[in-house]
């Protein structure tokens, strides 16, 4: 991120999250809504359930493909990733794929 304080410009860098909505139709997910880039929440005291709440299965059979799409995104690439006649718009300048948690 790059701001402007008395003329002079600073880069800092830090963490942002994406929210990705996302629904699972038949063996397939598919993106339902545009990407946004959302605050982080501050540290929360958490208790883990006794079991995963994921699917890892499905996590682990997409995790590719969805990867693909938020590297090709990132790089202002929307158009391979995305359905016909779909407008993504390109994620800011200066921001990529650091890590995919889930």
């Amino acid at each position: 991120m790059t701001t402007t304080v008395k003329g002079k410009a600073a880069t800092t860098s830090g963490w942002r999250a994406l929210e990705v909505p996302v629904a699972q139709v038949g063996d397939r997910v598919v993106v339902t809504g545009q990407p946004a880039l959302v605050g982080l929440p501050g540290a929360v005291s958490y208790n883990a359930p006794e079991g995963p709440e994921a699917d890892s299965s499905l996590s682990n059979a997409t995790r590719e493909v969805v990867k693909d799409s938020l590297t090709a995104w990132a790089a202002g690439d929307a158009d391979q990733a995305s359905a016909p006649g779909a407008d993504i718009e390109q994620l800011g300048s200066g921001m990529s794929l650091d890590a995919l948690d889930s």
